[in-house]
């Protein structure tokens, strides 16, 4: 005898509205990190997905196989995201360079468009719905 309503919050805001009760649960491909663990909890893992690069179809990274393709690339990815966590990881390994975090996957697919970004970091599906919007 629950009344559902679903609400669309900005990604910033998810964890804080659980934290403030603000909202009941959030259905998001929200990755399970420690750190998210010690203020919310997970359900059981429903859905694994894959880290992607999205590039432009013309651009020099276009057939790249591995991260090691990227060396140089400037690689940007969603604020607050485990996506743009990983470039972190990148730097060093790959010779990347981290861009500065951006508030939606949009806005980042719209700087590789332009040439801000030579790539951007995305889950599978994330990646898939930008591309097929692309075309």
């Amino acid at each position: 005898n629950y009344r559902l309503e679903i609400v669309k919050l900005d990604w910033d805001s998810l964890i804080p509205a659980l934290d403030t009760g603000t909202v009941n649960a959030v259905i998001a491909g929200m990755t399970d990190t420690a750190e998210r663990r010690q203020s919310i909890d997970f359900s059981n893992e429903y859905y694994v997905s894959e880290l992607v690069l999205i590039v432009k179809k013309d651009s020099k990274y276009a057939s790249a196989t591995s991260l090691n393709d990227f060396s140089g690339a400037k690689i940007v990815s969603q604020t607050s995201t485990v996506t743009d966590d990983v470039i972190e990881d990148w730097k060093t390994q790959f010779n990347v360079t981290h861009l500065n975090a951006l508030d939606t996957f949009a806005t980042c697919a719209m700087a590789v468009q332009n040439g801000t970004a030579d790539a951007m970091t995305a889950e599978l599906p994330v990646a898939n719905a930008i591309v097929r919007g692309s075309k």
